[in-house]
């Protein structure tokens, strides 16, 4: 990941700067080593935040997931309960197309970069249940409404009662917005490590090729100063 190499980069060029103790001295401040310090800080504790908001998404996304696995099934079973009571067919037929709504999207892992984010499917591509899951809570919504309203639907199985199907739906619209909610706060924590790193006006990577600029300019190009700080190395990812 050039993020991290990055970082351990610029760790690698403050401890070269610092060992070079009062034959380091550049006028502009903010190559000095108590700023290079400073600015390696901040770009540590911005990746430790993206770091923690990935796990977080991570988590979210867990539990969405395991939260959704026994929709379909639990979809079908309210259907075939409803069907037993003898509903009438307009009713029957839109819980059936809602049923199959919910098991037309197929259960597949989302491809994640390197600290969890969806990455975005080739336009045509078939969704898959991950990608899916507001359809798949729409049309679970529709089919307890359905049978919410029918007169004669009456279950006893605990999951099956109407009281416990509005709790799932509930419990659906919770798991999907903590995603959404972690993934705003995983965007959030990378809007500002890219800032920090690569954005700023002396960003991490910036200030690094000046370093090097002056250590050469100090020191002389064939001085071994500035062979050693040649040799590390930083690059700019796309944004």
């Amino acid at each position: 990941m050039s993020h991290v190499k990055n970082l351990q980069a610029f760790e690698k060029l403050l401890g070269v700067c610092t060992g070079l103790e009062r034959r380091y001295n550049p006028g502009n401040q903010n190559l000095q080593v108590n700023a290079m310090a400073t600015l390696l800080s901040l770009a540590q504790q911005s990746w430790e935040e993206v770091k923690e908001a990935a796990q977080a998404y991570d988590l979210a996304t867990n539990n969405r997931q395991l939260g959704f696995e026994r929709i379909r099934k639990l979809s079908s079973s309210v259907y075939s309960m409803l069907r037993a009571c003898g509903a009438n067919e307009l009713a029957l037929k839109d819980a059936q197309n809602a049923r199959r709504r919910i098991w037309g999207a197929r259960i597949t892992e989302t491809p994640v970069d390197e600290v969890g984010k969806p990455i975005e499917r080739p336009a045509g591509a078939r969704p898959s249940y991950s990608r899916s899951y507001a359809v798949i809570v729409e049309y679970f919504e529709r089919l307890v409404t359905i049978v919410a309203t029918d007169p004669l639907y009456g279950a006893y199985e605990p999951e099956l009662t109407i009281a416990s199907l509005q709790e799932t739906v509930v419990d659906l619209h919770r798991l999907n917005k903590a995603v959404t909610d972690a993934e705003v706060a995983l965007d959030e924590a990378r809007r500002r490590r890219n800032t920090i790193w690569y954005l700023a006006q002396q960003n991490l990577v910036d200030t690094a090729i000046s370093v090097r600029s002056y250590v050469r300019g100090a020191f002389g190009f064939q001085s071994q100063q500035h062979l050693q700080i040649q040799k590390i190395r930083f690059t700019k990812p796309p944004l």
